[in-house]
């Protein structure tokens, strides 16, 4: 069985529903066409065929429309069968009335109908469902409504050869439609799949990339410890064994860091969330942040007059921010100025969208670190906050600072957003208010 058969049943639904009613501009055109042509029919023929078109039409998309709305979020594999059971349900209700216009022996409405059939055939091979009985089973009605009109067309005449040439062509135009609608799905299938194999591959560039990273700041915490734990047994002055035996801590501890922002970004990192003002973050990064700022560069924290309260673990939060705060440093050259702000508001849609988890009433925190560097290039901004990207020079920078603040804030229930010009860079942590 081709890998990709094995479809998430979400992923079926989702489809149905897309293609049945994700596009206003075809829901408009069904709603309105096929209402006015059953009226119109119903005026020429004084048929009441026309009307029961119509509702049992609308009869089957009042099943199908609310099961797909409701089960496509958690569809199980049953749901997948059903739903592909009310489609061809739907499609039966929809063709039956074309196929006997078009086996009429009034040449207006049989145009009327074959029209309506060739639009309805096109639609099903552009759709080219992804499951392969599916498929099978509209390509089973379309011949069976051909059979029909052919047999209509027939029994109008009495020409044997008239006969052979009716066959002839609806076996033609049978096997036409086969081939068509199941190239089509094969050709869905590879699509599908060249996808799977490129995401795949991604994924394991992505999983190298990360390996050689850790494997790489591993090694140079390593030889410290190991080159300073050599010198220990060399060396017999108790404050040069201190000195050594200190490097090798630090080392380690160096090597301790860059696992803890790994598990971070991974979201396994552990979190003791509490409830904290804002302000006291940022008070945090004024009085250990001008550790790392040179006197060259300004640092401006600015406080909210109030308390804000959010819930997050305040450890991470203060490593997040203190790494923001190093690669500002790192991005001015000469003289410049660092701003740590802080301000509330109301979510966007788009942040909606983008966050699964949002306060009750849509309001954010937002941490800014803006620093007047040489800013970020546009080619390389969408990847920064990848793990052990890195522009810095070699030896310098683990890659892992913005990944982490990254991780943090998302596995916070926020975001973090990064724009970047020639005059400077603002990156923004955006957190949930705590109410």
């Amino acid at each position: 069985m081709h890998p990709v058969d094995f479809i998430d049943p979400r992923d079926e639904l989702e489809e149905l529903y897309q293609a049945e009613y994700g596009n206003p501009v075809d829901i408009l055109l069904r709603g309105l066409g096929v209402p006015l042509g059953a009226l119109l029919l119903q005026l020429y023929t004084g048929w009441l065929a026309p009307v029961l078109w119509v509702l049992i039409f609308a009869g089957f998309h009042a099943v199908q429309w609310p099961f797909l709305t409701l089960r496509r979020k958690a569809a199980s594999q049953l749901d997948a069968v059903v739903g592909g059971l009310l489609f061809i349900a739907v499609q039966i209700s929809f063709l039956w009335l074309p196929t006997v216009l078009a086996a009429n022996d009034d040449s207006s409405l049989m145009l009327i109908g074959m029209m309506v059939f060739v639009i309805t055939a096109m639609y099903h091979v552009r759709r080219a469902d992804r499951s392969r009985w599916l498929v099978l089973t509209q390509v089973a009605i379309f011949a069976t409504s051909l059979a029909y009109i052919s047999y209509a067309c027939i029994e109008r005449s009495d020409d044997p050869i008239v006969h052979a040439g009716v066959v002839m062509v609806t076996l033609f135009a049978i096997i036409f439609i086969s081939v068509t609608m199941l190239g089509a799905h094969h050709r869905r299938l590879e699509i599908i799949q060249a996808s799977a194999n490129l995401a795949h591959e991604q994924k394991m560039s992505a999983i190298g990339k990360l390996a050689g990273g850790v494997a790489h700041d591993f090694n140079n915490s390593l030889t410290v410890i190991k080159g300073n734990l050599e010198l220990f047994d060399e060396i017999h002055e108790a404050s040069e064994r201190r000195e050594v035996m200190s490097e090798a801590l630090r080392a380690a501890e160096r090597a301790e860091g860059v696992i803890e922002q790994l598990l971070i970004y991974a979201r396994k990192a552990p979190s003791k969330s509490s409830k904290i003002d804002a302000n006291k973050a940022l008070e945090d990064l004024e009085a250990f942040g001008q550790t790392m700022v040179p006197e060259r560069i300004q640092l401006d924290v600015t406080k909210l007059p109030h308390p804000v309260m959010i819930e997050v673990d305040h450890r991470q939060l203060s490593a997040a921010l203190l790494n923001l705060v190093k690669n500002s440093v790192d991005a001015i050259e000469a003289n410049g100025t660092i701003v740590a702000s802080l301000a509330v508001s109301n979510t966007t849609a788009s942040r909606k969208k983008e966050s699964e988890s949002v306060p009750g009433d849509g309001r954010f925190v937002t941490f800014s670190v803006f620093d007047t560097g040489s800013g970020i290039p546009p080619e390389i901004l969408g990847n920064v906050s990848d793990p052990f990207f890195t522009t810095k020079e070699p030896g310098k920078g683990t890659g892992l600072g913005l990944s982490m603040a990254s991780g943090f804030a998302t596995e916070s229930g926020g975001k973090m957003e990064i724009e970047s010009t020639k005059s400077g860079t603002l990156v923004s942590l955006i957190l949930p208010l705590y109410l």
